[in-house]
């Protein structure tokens, strides 16, 4: 996972996620401490699209120092980078989805699967009413993944959890290990 507990989003209950996903196993992807320095916009808390760029390249090889060699890579975050699928009218583009993907394409190779399930607005438990909080969006991914592509082992990285700030800390955690203990089984 990448951590929650970073610039611009770190307080305890950011840390209080990390602490949770790694009581589970979840390895931390760190890439720096602050996020900021990677250009943000004016509101403070999503990447400009510069930043995005410099944010997937630093991601990209962070992982290939940690993601093993073989089989599929699943992102699944928030709008850290669906912020910028959407063009000015508000119609979705995949502009954001792409950028990351290119970047971890070009690092880890043009034939590794890889699919970035970014929804704004989403967390362990953020938007849980419509059914797209992680756990949801992972399992539907990890049984159909498991279903198409056979034996292909399947890297999961969760980044988010910031939406899930002022919920009660017990409830997300909760949450985040499920989504562990779910990613586990098909590990």
């Amino acid at each position: 996972h990448l951590p929650a507990d970073v610039a611009p989003w770190r307080d305890a209950s950011m840390r209080t996620i990390d602490d949770a996903l790694e009581r589970c196993g979840s390895i931390c992807i760190s890439l720096r401490g602050d996020w900021t320095t990677f250009g943000l916009e004016d509101d403070g808390v999503h990447f400009t699209r510069e930043g995005l760029r410099r944010f997937a390249r630093a991601f990209a090889e962070r992982c290939q120092r940690v993601v093993p060699a073989i089989g599929s890579l699943y992102l699944l975050t928030d709008s850290a980078v669906d912020h910028h699928n959407y063009s000015e009218a508000g119609e979705w583009t995949g502009w954001a989805d792409g950028v990351v993907r290119d970047a971890l394409a070009t690092t880890l190779g043009p034939l590794r699967h890889i699919v970035i399930d970014a929804v704004g607005g989403s967390g362990f438990v953020a938007r849980c009413e419509e059914g797209l909080h992680f756990y949801a969006r992972a399992s539907c991914h990890l049984r159909t993944h498991a279903r198409q592509r056979g034996g292909d082992p399947v890297t999961v990285i969760l980044a988010g959890g910031w939406n899930d700030g002022g919920r009660p800390m017990r409830e997300v955690c909760g949450a985040a290990e499920r989504c562990c203990r779910l990613v586990q089984r098909y590990d």
